[in-house]
């Protein structure tokens, strides 16, 4: 019993230690007329249990992007363009079963929705459309 319990122990260890750390992935940038967009994802933000675990015990739960557009000037420090913070925050409610989704950017609200369908919500948490930065 005591043998089982310990690889139990281990096994979920290995399971933590082996998860992936959240990344960036399938980054596009593009300008015009002095505007910048910027669409990205995140991937593995839900990967390890915690991150579900305060979704899912109804406390506000979230993520905040900064994006940050720099002038690459060779041989010279790089100058900063323009800067724009994003807040994707989720609080699940128990009664209704429902997540609301609250979505800041530069600290005001831009939209809320709410989600009944898990995956849903983590693809809109996880995937960023930013449409002008200036």
């Amino acid at each position: 019993m005591a043998r089982s319990l310990f690889a139990s122990f281990l096994l979920l260890l290995a399971g933590a230690a082996f998860a992936a750390d959240p990344k960036i992935e399938h980054l596009n940038a593009a300008a015009s007329s002095g505007q910048v967009s910027v669409r990205f994802s995140l991937s593995h933000l839900f990967d390890r249990d915690e991150m579900l675990q305060a979704l899912q015990s109804g406390a506000p739960t979230g993520v905040t992007y900064v994006v940050e557009i720099y002038r690459d000037r060779p041989n010279w420090f790089d100058e900063g363009i323009a800067r724009t913070r994003i807040e994707v925050i989720a609080t699940f409610n128990s009664v209704t079963r429902e997540y609301l989704l609250n979505y800041r950017r530069d600290r005001k609200l831009v939209r809320s929705e709410t989600f009944s369908d898990l995956t849903a919500l983590q693809r809109r948490m996880t995937t960023i459309d930013i449409q002008q930065i200036r």
